[in-house]
């Protein structure tokens, strides 16, 4: 699980995440600071390379939860795989 203290903009559900959308930083002095400094590639692009990675390995998609001022993402693997059978 990964937990952020943090919340989706104003009338935004999990499912507005999930689709394609433009990206607004919380914080765009700190969001340009990372871009600049190479740890940020793009805006907006995390969730959609995430959930082309967990296709990919043919995971389990992930559980997003938006509550109040928590934003959590649980990830699972699949266990039923040969060799864990």
């Amino acid at each position: 699980m990964i937990w952020n203290e943090g919340h989706l903009p104003e009338s935004w559900t999990v499912s507005n995440l999930l689709k394609s959308h433009s990206s607004r930083p919380f914080n765009p002095d700190i969001a340009n600071a990372f871009f600049r400094s190479d740890y940020v590639e793009s805006w907006g692009r995390g969730i959609s390379k995430m959930t082309t990675l967990y296709t990919e390995a043919r995971l389990p998609k992930p559980t997003y939860i938006a509550e109040s001022s928590d934003f959590w993402i649980e990830f699972r693997k699949d266990i039923y795989h040969t060799e864990y059978l």
